[in-house]
């Protein structure tokens, strides 16, 4: 009695519980096989010839298994990529995953539910209706997109001038002139024997190593490097601060960015407000003070409270 509805979906429910198991993936991925396992179960759920309390039963029961057997290993997957939600490309992927996981439900209800024992058949309607949850899906994220440039321009200063003008053309955005730039980290007069000519010597690598050795817990075990791509002269001061980093045991991914202004020059750390730094920038400002490097806070639009990033500018 329960085999014949038990037969395909059995089969393709052992095989999308065995993938995650058996092959390393991210947790986008991983997170949408246990979810198609998921709905799965509920599909084969509704189809067993029992009781409804056996139903239910057999559903919590898979359910839990799926969830207690793949929650641990997603969530690390995710802290490990983004260990502070906070940034752009961590938002887009979260909203890009639900994207995903709305077009599935759709597809479920419009096109795999009505699915019945004597054949299947699609009615136009269905279709359409499908469609147009796709369209919704896709329709969400530009909002979202739309309302966070928004928030990114409202924060640099970029406002609309006066009430809006509907015309043909673009719509008239007057762009404020930039806060000063906090003046480049001036070097200590007298010779530092552990950062000379914008880089660190061998004895500053070690002693910044043991410094941030001691504070890597403080720093979630992560810094965000910045820099120009178009800049040759910070080059030596990366190469050597990710050798620290990796004998401190923390994660330093360099990216590339445009400063806030042109006149940002030297070593500087990118928070929120410089007025309010997070814990762990002042334990990273702390650290280089031990090298002889006077870092400043310097406020990045679009950083979280507690966001922030070890930016290396062209050489003063």
């Amino acid at each position: 009695m329960w085999l014949p509805p038990l037969s395909l979906e059995m089969l393709l429910g052992l095989l999308v519980g065995l993938i995650p198991g058996l092959v390393e993936m991210n947790w986008e991925i991983h997170g949408l096989l246990v979810l198609f396992a998921m709905g799965l179960t509920l599909h084969i759920a509704t189809r067993l010839e029992v009781r409804l309390a056996g139903k239910i039963i057999f559903a919590a029961i898979i359910l839990g298994i799926l969830v207690f057997g793949s929650y641990r290993s997603i969530w690390s997957s995710f802290h490990e990529e983004f260990p502070a939600v906070t940034g752009e490309g961590a938002l887009s992927r979260i909203i890009e995953f639900f994207s995903l996981v709305v077009c599935g439900i759709a597809a479920y209800i419009f096109l795999i539910r009505p699915r019945g024992k004597k054949g299947y058949r699609v009615l136009p309607a269905q279709l359409i209706a499908f469609g147009f949850c796709v369209i919704a899906a896709g329709l969400i994220p530009v909002a979202i997109g739309l309302a966070w440039q928004f928030q990114q321009n409202w924060a640099a200063g970029i406002k609309p001038s006066g009430a809006p003008i509907f015309t043909v053309g673009p719509p008239q955005i007057t762009q404020t002139p930039p806060l000063p730039a906090l003046p480049a980290p001036q070097q200590p007069t007298t010779q530092n024997p552990l950062f000379v000519n914008y880089n660190l010597t061998e004895d500053g690598v070690t002693v910044l190593t043991k410094e941030l050795f001691k504070i890597r817990d403080a720093l979630r075990m992560r810094i965000e490097l910045d820099r120009m791509a178009t800049d040759g002269t910070a080059g030596g001061f990366v190469g050597n601060f990710g050798r620290v980093c990796d004998q401190a045991g923390i994660e330093c991914p360099v990216n590339n960015v445009h400063p806030n202004t042109p006149d940002e020059r030297g070593i500087m750390i990118y928070v929120a407000d410089f007025n309010k730094p997070p814990e762990a920038a002042q334990e990273l400002r702390s650290a280089l003070l031990k090298i002889g490097l006077d870092v400043p806070f310097v406020t990045r639009p679009g950083f979280g409270p507690d966001a922030f990033s070890l930016f290396i500018g062209p050489r003063p």
